[in-house]
């Protein structure tokens, strides 16, 4: 399939204006040897420009939920992991003999009941619940912060490069 902007135009010459036909001729020829000349050139590619005016908060919002729970689950798994692998490599014992070697804490200081398995999961859930909330909400506010800027500035302008 050609694309009718890069193929040559015909030129229907008039009486006595054969120079500004061979002259607008060699123009083109110029243009399309320049491009061509270019490794990125790729005559089946067409540009667009694209203005983000406005973000519809409700959309940013819902979002937002989404990737905070995504990132709630990373979350509380990746803590989940690190435990499990401290725990293998016996990382715990070695810091309550350490402590217990150092004279810094109680003798009756047991570090297992503060570090146990269920309550770095219930403490990780509790952070991963809050940054939800937390991230909810700033998505939506950083929606509405953005659409008054754009009406400032004009918006965020991009370009799209689409291949045919």
């Amino acid at each position: 399939m050609t694309n009718k902007a890069s193929q040559p135009k015909s030129f229907k010459p008039k009486a006595g204006s054969n120079k500004k036909i061979d002259s607008d001729l060699s123009n083109q020829i110029n243009l399309n040897s320049s491009l061509n000349s270019n490794s990125n050139y790729n005559p089946n590619s067409k540009d667009s420009e694209v203005t983000i005016k406005a973000i519809n908060p409700n959309s940013a919002l819902r979002i937002g939920f989404i990737l905070s729970i995504a990132l709630g689950i990373i979350f509380v798994v990746t803590t989940s992991v690190l435990w499990i692998i401290l725990n293998s490599v016996s990382f715990f014992t070695h810091i309550l003999s350490f402590i217990s070697a150092s004279g810094i804490g109680d003798s009756n200081f047991d570090l297992d009941t503060f570090i146990s398995f269920p309550k770095i999961l219930a403490l990780s859930i509790i952070v991963a619940v809050i940054n939800v909330a937390v991230f909810t909400l700033l998505s939506f506010l950083f929606a509405h912060i953005y659409n008054i800027s754009a009406k400032l500035v004009g918006g965020l302008k991009g370009t799209i490069d689409t291949v045919i």
